[in-house]
């Protein structure tokens, strides 16, 4: 349950009924109480009516029998999450239902043997798939380490675009424009150099011819180029200059036939930038592309810094929640892997991504996965904390927590798929598209690698986290909260 407890409902209630089937319609009753005020949906209070009906009329037919007794009921309300506990006490024959083997479901109704069922079924209903993930933990880990190596490779080698025209339609007018300009010109686009209008008419020129050897350089363009370097400036008239001169500054254009973004085009504006600054240490090379360049070295520095920082920030949130210290490496390594996992898969689909996507990915779903990480990591320390044995805290943790992360992580995906599918511009769709599967591998990895990562890592967690007092067993390591 993902609700707040209200104030005028008590923590626990207690009520004695004489244990008779007539008394089941009271018994529910009272168990769906807190269930109401709590708004807790039909769906789940019928799961609990089912376990808790099952629980009541064992003891009803079996505990007193031939005759008859009472049968104590508390129900017992806890925050962090919020949950409910039921409690049955009864003076009857003891018997512990959990030590019975679980009856042959295969066989029919005239051959199986009476009894076991009705226990089958709540444990079963409440606890299946949360004993499934808890016993084969061994299976999550070996997967874990399986799909680091490729996780890792493919996060690093994905192809990254920087050119936002690439993710416009490719119908879209200018895109039409532009593709007819590469095949019937074989050129791309056009850097504009902008020097000192004083510089010399010699120098002007030989810059220009050291531009046009570049490599992919089609052609250079200045004022000389259109009234010739013999006729003086001083002769050329004012509204031709006033074109490609300002008050201060020339203008000087190169074609290119590399696009926008690539790694030759950037390499080419290198090369053009150091010529034009061993003429004119004031000149600049500007344009589409030498933007796009800037774009791309920035925004590599960007990710760097808001990657190390978004860790570091959850890394010492964690810390100073939990006080521990291998809490903290825990959570954010299964987080990590979470995201690697996600920006990795575009590399092994041969897509490439648009530069924002490492840096929106990296932060949003770092936030989503850190909320179910802490979710469960709240209740395994609470339980640790009560003296309860590892397997019990990872198996309450995760059977309380996972409807909550599965609702939240199927609430994101829903709320990011259907952009994927719709949206036109390939930088929205290919960011909500790893929005929406981040969510599921957030929450499958969750549900699986961090359980797993509580299990074999238990004894360090207990000596480096404060609250505990750790005790040496033989077989095992038990933790007991400290006075």
């Amino acid at each position: 349950m993902n609700k707040s407890l209200p104030p005028d409902l008590p923590k626990t209630k207690t009520v004695t009924f004489s244990a008779e089937t007539e008394e089941l319609d009271a018994v529910l009753s009272f168990v769906n109480a807190p269930l109401d005020a709590l708004g807790v949906s039909e769906e789940e209070k019928i799961i609990l009516d089912i376990a808790v009906e099952e629980i009541y009329v064992n003891i009803a037919l079996y505990a007193y029998q031939p005759g008859r007794g009472p049968v104590t009921l508390r129900w017992t309300l806890e925050e962090d999450p919020l949950r409910i506990q039921i409690d049955f006490m009864d003076r009857g024959t003891p018997y512990d239902p959990l030590s019975r083997q679980d009856p042959d479901i295969t066989l029919s109704a005239e051959e199986r043997q009476i009894g076991g069922l009705g226990i089958y079924m709540v444990r079963k209903s409440m606890d299946k798939v949360s004993v499934f993930i808890t016993k084969h933990y061994k299976v999550w880990i070996v997967a874990f380490l399986i799909l680091l190596i490729p996780a890792i490779y493919g996060n690093n080698h994905t192809k990254i675009y920087y050119n936002i025209a690439q993710s416009l339609p490719q119908s879209l007018p200018s895109n039409v424009a532009n593709s007819e300009l590469k095949d019937d010109f074989d050129m791309s686009t056009m850097h504009i150099v902008m020097v000192d209008k004083d510089m010399d008419a010699k120098e002007k020129k030989a810059m220009m011819s050291e531009i046009d050897d570049v490599k992919g350089v089609k052609w250079t363009l200045g004022l000389n180029s259109i009234v010739g370097s013999s006729i003086p400036e001083s002769m050329i008239p004012d509204d031709v200059k006033s074109m490609l001169q300002g008050k201060d500054t020339e203008l000087m254009f190169v074609c290119t036939k590399y696009e926008s973004a690539t790694p030759q085009v950037n390499k080419q504006i290198k090369q053009i930038d150091k010529i034009v600054k061993s003429y004119d240490k004031s000149g600049m090379v500007i344009g589409e592309a030498p933007l796009m360049k800037d774009l791309q070295d920035v925004t590599d520095i960007d990710l760097t810094r808001v990657n190390v920082i978004s860790i570091a920030a959850i890394f010492i949130i964690i810390l100073l929640i939990f006080k521990s210290i291998s809490l903290p490496i825990i959570l954010v390594s299964v987080i990590e892997f979470a995201i690697t996992i996600n920006m990795a898969i575009p590399f092994y689909q041969g897509k490439s991504l648009p530069f924002v996507a490492s840096i929106v990915i990296g932060a949003i779903q770092l936030g989503a996965t850190v909320d179910y990480a802490i979710l469960m990591t709240t209740r395994y320390q609470k339980e640790r904390m009560k003296g309860k044995s590892k397997k019990e805290s990872v198996a309450i943790a995760h059977r309380i927590s996972m409807p909550s992360i599965i609702t939240s992580g199927l609430s994101f995906f829903a709320a990011t798929f259907g952009v994927t599918c719709y949206t036109q511009v390939d930088m929205i769709g290919s960011i909500c598209e790893l929005l929406s599967r981040g969510a599921i591998i957030s929450v499958i990895v969750v549900l699986t690698v961090l359980p797993a990562m509580f299990l074999i890592f238990d004894p360090v967690i207990c000596r480096t986290t404060a609250g505990y007092r750790v005790k040496k067993d033989k077989s095992k390591t038990v933790a007991e909260p400290t006075a």
